[in-house]
């Protein structure tokens, strides 16, 4: 499968050097956002996808535009596109909008009508609704939700990069 990461340098050398980069828990981006995390990790290990205890590396599924300034802080330098074709066997697509209900620890709603009580439901009704994060063509079809899609997987491998390109943040 056809994928773009963006990683800085560091990750990069790490990739260059090593041969491989894969997930790294202190690079979590808050300790708020670790439950959700550990929720898609066992969603992937659900679906054979091993992780060894480390969380995913994310990617698109389409080249993003490097113009748009929310893939890094405006005028960070030393960043890297990485195009990849993984295994498709290793990779977990969700809706990227969609995942921001379990990020955000709250009910995945549907339609307009269940914003008003996306607040009162069961926990286990909260999770059930997480589960539509990957069902990519019934997200993309509704309103509110991009057909953006991300993706998650274990590990990159040197033989899977196809190109590297460095830019500076706008």
């Amino acid at each position: 499968m056809r994928l773009w990461t963006i990683q800085d340098q560091p990750a990069y050398a790490r990739l260059t050097t090593k041969g491989e980069l894969y997930g790294d828990w202190r690079r979590v981006d808050s300790q708020c956002f670790k439950p959700a995390y550990k929720w898609l990790c066992a969603q992937m290990e659900t679906r054979g996808i091993a992780l060894k205890g480390r969380p995913p590396v994310w990617a698109w599924n389409h080249k993003p535009d490097m113009r748009i300034s929310a893939h890094q802080y405006r005028g960070s330098r030393g960043v890297v596109l990485l195009e990849l074709e993984v295994p498709n066997d290793l990779v977990l697509l969700s809706n990227y909008d969609a995942w921001h209900c379990v990020l955000n620890d709250h009910f995945l709603t549907t339609s307009i009508d269940d914003v008003a009580g996306m607040f009162d439901h069961p926990r286990h009704e909260v999770e059930a609704s997480w589960l539509r994060i990957f069902d990519l063509e019934y997200m993309g079809a509704i309103p509110g939700y991009s057909d953006w899609a991300q993706a998650t997987f274990p590990i990159i491998r040197g033989d899977y990069v196809i190109s590297a390109k460095q830019f500076a943040a706008r």
